[in-house]
């Protein structure tokens, strides 16, 4: 399980863009602006500005007649509902605000929402500025999910600036470090009640931001990742609230321990995955935890990587509770944990479920078993499953791997002699 997780594409579009050319389509020069008109030059549509030639430029109208689509100079090669669309014509629209002069085609709904898909946040903020569709449009997908970084602040955050509360379903918080301006000014202007997926990304707005508003109670899932700063004491308060929760991200939050793992189960009956790997403070999570998270019902997916301090009894434990329902299992860096659990529970043919199974830097020195399990779900139950395992470990598994095949192919030439000594 990985450290970091994915953000939002709709964020990682709008990085390494100059500022001017994300909030204006006017390309600024010295001493005023040109406009480029993404249309083909037609009696509708000419140039509002003088190009400087001597900079050797090619405007973005000869690129398109350049193309390998040529267009003639019949005008009717255009059809004449799109005639009039440039980027031109559409900056006047958005100055005048005239929704009755501009073409149809911009008030479908779902048209627009296919557009709006591949926009960035802050460009989604200013499509909702330019007419009632547009702005419905707009704020459906911001509702749905919600990225707030530090590149995306300047003075107000111009995301949640829209005339109406927003209501994301998912709420993101992505690197954020100074987040007073954002808890006096902007947070108000965001309302939880719909909310079912927070996640928290090296941001240590948490636990400030729960002090102003109320979570709701339907929340499913919680990422609080490199959060050095939470403690026990902040995580239960937090969770008390959260009965629904199924998905829990603690990675790299190194002040938690066994105390509110411990508590995570009593309160969150509900839960399917936790993630606890960390780099640091790693005997503050023992065999306690893995003991009662084995008594969740529902439990799918398990994350230790880094907690040194889990031994073979928790696996034992995980298997003798949850050896048909476990489907990802990572141990990454448990050095405590050996054949004695793993290559046992897997000889039994346990947990025939799992998908995914990280052993990267354990004791584990026989890998036959694995092997042969392994080959076993893919044959048999058409079940694959992906085995981590580290470079050092990576020469004695294929060594093994090696020499149980040898041993396959002796066996099978044995059995044939056999079989052709009895039929004489």
């Amino acid at each position: 399980m990985s450290c970091v997780s994915s953000i939002s594409s709709k964020r990682s579009r709008c990085e390494g863009f100059d500022d001017d050319f994300i909030h204006t389509p006017l390309k600024k020069c010295s001493k005023g602006y040109h406009e480029w008109s993404l249309s083909i030059t037609t009696p509708a549509t000419t140039p509002t500005g003088k190009l400087d030639y001597k900079r050797k430029t090619k405007s973005l109208d000869d690129d398109l007649i350049s193309s390998p689509v040529k267009f003639g100079t019949d005008a009717n090669v255009l059809n004449a509902e799109f005639q009039e669309l440039s980027l031109q014509k559409l900056l006047v629209s958005l100055s005048t605000s005239d929704d009755s002069k501009s073409n149809p085609i911009f008030h479908i709904p779902e048209l627009l929402h296919r557009i709006f898909n591949f926009l960035d946040h802050e460009s989604l903020y200013r499509c909702s500025k330019v007419n009632p569709v547009w702005a419905a449009v707009a704020s459906s997908i911001i509702n749905k999910d919600l990225v707030i970084q530090q590149s995306s602040i300047s003075g107000d955050l111009k995301i949640v600036e829209l005339d109406q509360k927003v209501h994301p379903k998912s709420l993101t918080f992505y690197k954020l470090k100074q987040h007073r301006n954002f808890i006096e000014n902007q947070l108000p202007r965001i309302r939880f009640t719909r909310l079912n997926s927070l996640n928290f990304y090296i941001s240590p707005v948490l636990p400030a931001i729960f002090d102003d508003v109320t979570i709701s109670n339907n929340l499913t899932k919680l990422t609080i990742a490199g959060n050095k700063k939470i403690n026990d004491e902040e995580l239960i308060s937090l969770i008390l609230g959260l009965p629904n929760l199924i998905d829990l991200d603690l990675r790299a939050c190194s002040q938690i321990s066994d105390i509110s793992i411990v508590s995570i189960v009593t309160h969150c009956p509900k839960l399917q995955s936790i993630n606890l790997g960390r780099h640091e403070n790693s005997h503050l999570i023992t065999d306690l935890s893995i003991m009662a998270l084995s008594e969740l019902e529902h439990l799918t997916t398990v994350g230790f990587s880094g907690c040194d301090k889990i031994s073979d009894v928790s696996i034992w434990q995980l298997y003798s509770k949850h050896s048909t329902t476990l489907v990802r299992l990572s141990i990454n860096g448990c050095t405590q944990i050996s054949d004695s659990s793993i290559s046992d529970i897997v000889a039994k043919h346990g947990f025939p479920n799992l998908k995914v199974l990280d052993i990267r830097n354990c004791q584990l020195v026989r890998f036959k078993n694995l092997i042969q399990y392994r080959d076993w779900r893919h044959k048999y139950l058409m079940k694959p499953i992906h085995i981590h395992i580290s470079d050092s470990m990576k020469k004695e598994f294929e060594l093994q791997e090696q020499q149980l095949y040898k041993e396959f192919r002796t066996r099978i030439v044995n059995d044939l002699n056999r079989w052709v000594n009895e039929a004489t």
